[in-house]
């Protein structure tokens, strides 16, 4: 008796298993992998060690910070994202006691204080806050009974809860973190469904608000927006690096100066070259060629994951996958913005390609969220198939 209900316990956990992988949408993951070695491979060259003529510490350590963000993927997967909505307010208020942290005990780097170090390793907070603050948005909206008709009375709360971790990054200070907050804010309530009138009254404050905003930006920030409007006015100090990114982009030409042969990235006049500037490395190496493979690949995840918040079985599904698809859109888009001198110099990582565990985990995490989404809707689908025969 108890052989056969283990056999028939391992014959349901089998089946489970085969129609879980089943229900994964392998070409999301193919897209994701593509990217995850594109970007292996731009890191690998953007660090190279010329002097020793070997691969740095930076390309291993990128190396096994895929592998472990690929894990979390699968996990974020296979725990149903319901369960993770349901507790958002818990996430959200551990995230804030991790930022407090940070401010009195984190580790300091290039004049900021983002990181915290755990077991030798330094962890970005920040990074993993921006799906926390999804989540937190996704539970208040799909909460909310109104749809489409938003008014102020209904963002008051929502803008509070990003307004708190946005003060706390912008004061470590990471500008480009902190603006990404509100910008999935501004996109989620837009899905959501904000009036009209609302959306151009918060518009004409922003703009009038410019002038104060500037006073609270630090004196090297100012500089840094300066120096976007007219970089050869400093071309020794913050213009350098938008001036040698446009060189490398400029110099790479259609097909490139091959693999380890940039003259900008591989004699080091680019700074940043593995994580902020890496796009221009491609620009470098790779040309336009390289350039328009991954943008192909990039742009085909997007579609992908356009099609799995379309298609969400509920409110939640769809915020989260909006969310998810905004930071990936608009990393790349302030990234390469950065990089051609079109938008200023805020430290905002290229998905997949620049170097970064923290970034690295948080953005495949947010790969294996959208295919939980899709697991769930096909499961539920096959549900009620059966329900009706």
């Amino acid at each position: 008796m108890r052989l056969r209900q283990g056999l028939t316990a391992n014959s349901k956990r089998e089946e489970f298993f085969i129609e879980f992988f089943g229900r994964l949408d392998w070409l999301l993951i193919f897209f994701t992998v593509l990217l995850c070695l594109y970007g292996i491979l731009m890191v690998y060259t953007a660090s190279y060690d010329t002097l020793n003529q070997q691969p740095s510490h930076l390309f291993y350590r990128q190396v096994t910070w895929t592998v472990i963000g690929l894990l979390v993927m699968f996990v974020m997967a296979f725990v149903d994202y319901q369960f993770l909505v349901r507790y958002a307010y818990v996430w959200y208020l551990i995230l804030l006691l991790i930022l407090i942290y940070v401010m009195i005990h984190g580790s300091i780097g290039m004049g900021a204080q983002r990181w915290i170090r755990i077991a030798g390793i330094n962890m970005q907070p920040s990074e993993i806050g921006k799906l926390i603050v999804i989540f937190t948005l996704a539970k208040y909206f799909s909460s909310i009974p109104k749809y489409g008709d938003l008014g102020i009375r209904d963002l008051w709360k929502p803008f509070l809860l990003v307004s708190i971790p946005f003060i706390m990054v912008a004061k470590q200070p990471d500008l480009g973190t902190s603006l990404m907050f509100l910008m999935l804010f501004s996109i989620i309530v837009f899905v959501a469904g904000v009036r009209f009138k609302l959306i151009i009254g918060v518009l004409a404050v922003v703009l009038a608000s410019l002038p104060v905003l500037w006073g609270f930006l630090k004196p090297y920030q100012q500089r840094r927006v300066l120096t976007f409007l007219n970089p050869e006015s400093d071309p020794h100090g913050a213009g350098y690096h938008i001036i040698q990114s446009k060189i490398a982009i400029g110099s790479g030409g259609f097909s490139g100066k091959g693999l380890l042969e940039g003259t900008q990235s591989q004699l080091k006049f680019l700074p940043e070259r593995h994580t902020d500037f890496i796009a221009s490395v491609m620009a470098e190496e790779l040309g336009m060629i390289g350039m328009m493979v991954f943008f192909l690949i990039f742009f085909l995840l997007i579609l992908r994951a356009l099609d799995i918040a379309q298609s969400a079985k509920d409110r939640e599904g769809t915020f989260l996958a909006v969310g998810i698809i905004s930071i990936f859109v608009l990393h790349a888009f302030v990234n390469l913005g950065m990089t051609m001198g079109l938008l200023p110099v805020v430290g905002v990582p290229l998905p997949f390609i620049s170097y970064g565990g923290s970034s690295m985990v948080a953005i495949l995490a947010g790969i294996g969220i959208l295919l939980n989404i899709r697991v769930r809707r096909l499961r539920l689908t096959a549900e009620n198939e059966k329900a009706i025969h």
